[in-house]
């Protein structure tokens, strides 16, 4: 091996840890080296010594999964492949890959029995098609910065997926080939979208959150939540949105918080229609709104936040928003000092 550094150390450097995984196991830590002749009987050998491994900045042709491994965390160095051994019991609960040239998956990935989490960040794939996850048990899916086109080939069945996240991706994935009864977070933020994919209804009956934030929307189309009966959290930040279009939708019935913020609205008289009979929040900073009056189809709402919008407080003193005691109204996320007119 090249000039490095190989220690044993706690395992916590990455950004989540799933609660199934004790913090007590150990990886072992390869830096700045490089692995001039890799091979099945190395990376066995150094996984005989911790739990996984945690490589950064290692150059090396193949990255070999050892069987005894349960957490592998690449990042940046020169890495081209990884290599699955077949016919092996694998131990592998999370996988990160994130800042290396990899450009192409293992086909015999599914051979990963015990995998649960896995992430994929700024690598070289050209296409990364969803179907070569299909039969794995794995819960969580996160998918970011790929610039790679996202899409799915045949049928894909994933049961035990709970959460999924793609972003900063070219999208163009048919969901209706994408089974996964399950899901409930699901993150499309930063896709260059500009409309919500159709094909995301195939879910309606169980998302309970939905990111769709840095996009390029520029309207909210609500009639597509016809059906979306368990979303309780949606997030449409930064999307250039500018109109709500409400034509059939009558009630988002668990939906409590909805976060517009830095959009393009004048107005949310249209979304002011349906009924949210649970919403609590709504975020609506850094849009181009001067008024808003409470709804009564929105009878549990606590906090409306409207920093950063040109508001005219005399519409606020009318309706005792400004008053200090808010047992009795919305709490507004507004100041005196705010107020864009004089009152």
């Amino acid at each position: 091996m090249g000039c490095g550094t190989i220690a044993l150390r706690s395992i916590s450097p990455r950004f989540r840890w799933p609660s199934n995984v004790p913090e007590s196991n150990k990886v072992i830590e390869l830096a700045n080296l490089t692995i001039p002749e890799p091979s099945q009987n190395l990376f066995d050998l150094l996984a005989s010594k911790g739990d996984g491994f945690f490589l950064t900045n290692v150059t090396t042709e193949k990255i070999y999964i050892s069987a005894n491994s349960k957490v592998l965390l690449i990042s940046k160095g020169d890495v081209s492949d990884f290599v699955i051994p077949n016919d092996v019991d694998m131990s592998l609960e999370e996988l990160y890959i994130s800042n290396v040239p990899l450009k192409r998956l293992p086909q015999n990935l599914v051979a990963l029995d015990k995998l649960q989490y896995l992430s994929l960040n700024n690598l070289m794939l050209k296409i990364l098609d969803l179907s070569i996850f299909s039969g794995l048990k794995i819960s969580a899916i996160d998918i970011n910065g790929m610039g790679s086109k996202v899409m799915c080939s045949v049928n894909a069945k994933l049961d035990n997926l709970t959460e999924f996240s793609i972003r900063n991706s070219s999208l163009s994935v048919d969901f209706t080939q994408f089974a996964a009864p399950l899901l409930k977070p699901f993150d499309l933020g930063s896709n260059k979208l500009r409309s919500i994919p159709k094909s995301l209804a195939i879910f309606k009956s169980n998302i309970t959150n939905l990111f769709i934030s840095n996009n390029e929307l520029k309207q909210l189309e609500m009639d597509f939540f016809l059906g979306f009966n368990n979303l309780w959290l949606l997030y449409a930040t930064s999307c250039s949105i500018s109109k709500i279009v409400v034509k059939k939708l009558k009630a988002l019935p668990k939906l409590e918080t909805l976060n517009l913020e830095n959009n393009q609205l004048t107005e949310i008289v249209a979304l002011s229609k349906v009924a949210l009979p649970n919403l609590s929040v709504i975020t609506l900073k850094r849009n181009l709104i001067k008024k808003f009056r409470t709804v009564p189809q929105w009878p549990k709402l606590q906090f409306v936040h409207l920093q950063d919008n040109p508001i005219d407080c005399g519409w606020a003193r009318a309706s005792g928003a400004l008053k200090t005691n808010w047992t009795s109204q919305p709490h507004f996320g507004i100041s005196v000092g705010m107020c864009s007119v004089s009152r």
